[in-house]
């Protein structure tokens, strides 16, 4: 299963943070109502499923919260961090 989040291919979207891996990579909280998607928010970690389980709770939101994650192989912080602007200037467009 996968959802394109900018020019990204991102496993998931996951209800439970478990099915994401302990790899590094750009994590995505995305929000669902019906067939719609939001970026919730969007950011790099060098362990996704660590990072994601320190976020604060998104449950106030009506409709459903998944998580997604692209996982990278031997990137710096600076490759992940310029990979999460550019997802966000398209965003922004």
């Amino acid at each position: 299963m996968s959802i394109l989040i900018g020019k990204y291919e991102f496993d998931g979207p996951y209800n439970n943070v478990n099915d994401l891996q302990e790899k590094e990579g750009l994590y995505a909280v995305l929000h669902q109502e019906g067939d719609d998607y939001e970026l919730i928010h969007l950011s790099h970690a060098e362990n996704v499923r660590e990072r994601i389980e320190l976020l604060p709770s998104h449950e106030a939101r009506q409709g459903k919260v998944l998580l997604a994650a692209f996982y990278t192989n031997r990137c710096g912080n600076r490759e992940r961090s310029s990979m999460v602007d550019d997802i966000q200037k398209e965003f922004a467009d």
